[in-house]
């Protein structure tokens, strides 16, 4: 519809055309307030674009419409201004340009006249932010480090960026930064688990998301090494660490281990001593340059193949540095039963760490291994100088050598000591035989013991007692010196007294057992000398000898008399003839074939089991004598009455006793 008016003599002519009022433009009129509208509030509508809203004025008497112009720094944008009827309070106004400052205002126009409101606040039309670029997720220390280019604001400032992945990780959902960031670093991800990385853009308009950045596999960190553990080595200043790896997925951190990195730690404060490993396969490694006497704990960390290394493992237990000790001197052993004593002298140098035990070997000619019994076996962990190895055989020579040990390990051995034999005290003899060998002894033959225990027998000692029972060293100690071998005559004894022996070996161990004892044994001598009491003619060329029997039997029962004669009073003992007269144990002996008439003189002897006794003095004289011969008569001649004189001679033999008298007998015959 078109349609011309004419206001105080001026055409205007004006289209309205859907709502859009186009006026021409006749300049603006100053008008008073109540021409005016009040714009109410400008906000953004949308990318471009901005809403305009605004009260009529409160005296619109000629109000043809509204003309809404954008200002850019207080000048008008006429081609984006906008025209709208006199009804209508908002209008949003398109094609401006994001980012960019506009006020606005909104301009009545009249029939006569055209009037502005006051300029609107400052606003910028904007939309969501543009995507952020060039996403790219790259490998970090245990994380992945992303970077992207800004995003356009389109009119908005950034007000944050927020940084997910896919797929979604356990550990990891978004991550929000500032919107000034275009980098940040995200954690939390899967080892060994291929990511894509998105950035979203916000601002007031909302957000934008950019495109995936390419697949990356994340690598982590590894994990630290465990069971880290440190002994001291076998040369000075080093010390050897073993660990062990956690060669999972997770714990190389998806990546396979390269090598590992020791450090040692002086636990006085000082510079730490790092070891590098470079292969992966090992699990322990030589520390050296370290300071004997020095303590030390040692850790240990993991790099792999991102060239990402793990924390420090738990530290290992504190050591001593040092090296093995030298070898122990002066090593020397005392035999004992089965075993020997073995001392020794500490080294002068402990290699710098304490010494905790020794160790003893053995050798009985061959190679020296270690001592199979006794306390040596546990001086592996005692500091004493001295042990004893047992369970040796008696009797074999053995040497010993010593060597020290400390943290670092077993130091050289020692010389070898000189040879050392164990033994034991001898076993008990065997008792064979006692008999009497002479006067107050008796003779006692052994057997030598079933062992020596290992040393030669060095001497025999016996005992004894009347006791046929009597116990094991209760019997009288014979002191008869050294021997070694039997038998041994026991001497001081009492003569026809019964004893019970025991004998027993000594060897270098000392005195072994007695022995049984023995069946009884009695010592002996031979008699004393009888006493000749009477000689006296017995019978013709007979004497009978009557004799007590001796003071002493000399302790065995008297077996003989012996008697011997001569016709020399003084005859010595034993010179005389030796009357074999038969045995006898008692008298009177009657001493025969000696000659009628002659004196004899007599000795007695007794014999028993020990022989012949001593003879006894020299008797009084007797002599033997018989009936005399006879006479011869010579004559018979009357005497007297009754008397005949008989006349004869001597007889040719008085028979050694001179004649007492004759006697004459008769007959008519």
């Amino acid at each position: 519809m078109m349609s011309i008016r004419r206001l105080s003599s001026v055409v205007v002519a004006f289209v309205v055309t859907a709502l859009t009022v186009l006026v021409p433009s006749y300049g603006v009129v100053r008008a008073s307030d109540s021409q005016k509208a009040n714009i109410s509030s400008v906000s953004v509508a949308g990318s471009e674009t901005i809403t305009v809203n605004w009260t009529a004025p409160s005296t619109p008497t000629g109000l043809l419409g509204f003309q809404v112009i954008p200002q850019i720094a207080g000048t008008n944008q006429g081609t984006l201004a906008k025209s709208v009827p006199a009804a209508a309070t908002q209008v949003s106004i398109d094609g401006l340009t994001n980012g960019t400052s506009y006020t606005f205002i909104v301009r009545s126009v009249y029939s006569a006249t055209n009037v502005d409101s006051s300029a609107s606040s400052a606003i910028a039309p904007y939309t969501t932010p543009g995507k952020p670029g060039s996403v790219v997720a790259t490998q970090g220390d245990d994380t992945f480090d992303v970077t992207w280019v800004a995003s356009a604001t389109n009119g908005s400032a950034i007000t944050k960026y927020e940084v997910s992945v896919t797929p979604t990780a356990v550990g990891f959902t978004t991550k929000e930064v500032a919107g000034d960031v275009t980098s940040t670093s995200i954690t939390g991800l899967t080892v060994g688990t291929q990511y894509t990385v998105t950035v979203t853009a916000y601002n007031a308009a909302g957000s934008t998301a950019s495109d995936p950045s390419g697949s990356t596999t994340y690598v982590g960190k590894p994990v630290a090494p465990t069971g880290v553990s440190a002994t001291v080595g076998v040369s000075s200043g080093k010390a050897t660490v073993a660990w062990t790896p956690d060669l999972t997925t997770s714990g190389t951190g998806g990546s396979s281990l390269t090598g590992f990195t020791v450090i040692a730690i002086p636990s006085g404060g000082g510079a730490e001593i790092s070891t590098a490993v470079n292969d992966p396969t090992k699990t322990s490694a030589d520390v050296t340059g370290l300071n004997d006497g020095s303590k030390y704990t040692f850790v240990v960390t993991a790099t792999n193949g991102a060239n990402l290394t793990s924390s420090r493992s738990t530290a290992s237990s504190e050591v001593t540095i040092g090296t093995t000790p030298g070898a122990p001197t002066g090593v020397s052993g005392v035999a004992g039963n089965s075993s020997v004593t073995v001392s020794w002298t500490a080294p002068e140098s402990d290699g710098g760490l304490s010494i905790t035990g020794y160790a003893v070997t053995v050798s009985s000619g061959g190679s020296y291994t270690s001592a199979g019994a006794g306390t040596c076996t546990s001086a592996g962990s005692s500091t004493s100088t001295s042990c004893t190895v047992t369970g040796l055989s008696n009797g074999t020579a053995y040497t010993f050598k010593v060597a020290a040990v400390n943290a670092a390990g077993t130091g050289a051995a020692s010389s070898a000591s000189a040879s050392v034999t164990p033994r034991t005290t001898p076993g008990a003899p065997s008792v064979t035989s006692v008999a009497r060998q002479d006067s107050q002894t008796v003779r006692v033959s052994f057997g030598a013991p079933g062992s020596n225990g290992g040393s030669a027998i060095t001497d025999y000692d016996v005992e004894y007692s009347t006791n046929g029972s009597f116990t094991a060293g209760s019997g009288t100690f014979f002191e008869g010196g050294t021997t070694t071998s039997g038998p041994i005559d026991v001497t001081g004894l009492t003569n026809g007294t019964t004893y019970y022996f025991r004998v027993r070996a000594t060897n270098a161990a000392g005195n072994g057992d007695w022995s049984s004892v023995s069946s009884g044994g009695t010592p002996f001598t031979t008699p004393g000398a009888p006493s000749v009491t009477s000689v006296a003619r017995q019978a013709s060329q007979t004497v009978r000898v009557s004799f007590g029997a001796p003071g002493s039997n000399g302790g065995s029962a008297i077996t003989d008399y012996d008697v011997e004669y001569s016709t020399n009073g003084s005859f010595s003992a034993g010179s005389g003839t030796f009357f074999e007269g038969g045995t006898t144990t008692s008298g009177p002996i009657d001493v025969t074939g000696l000659t009628n008439g002659t004196t004899y003189y007599f000795r007695v002897r007794a014999t028993n089991a020990a022989g012949d006794g001593s003879w006894s003095s020299v008797s009084s004289g007797g002599t033997p004598f018989t009936t005399p011969g006879a006479p011869s008569v010579t004559s018979v001649a009357r005497q007297a009455s009754q008397t005949v004189r008989v006349s004869f001679g001597a007889p040719g033999s008085t028979g050694g006793s001179a004649i007492t008298d004759y006697d004459v007998e008769y007959s008519t015959n």
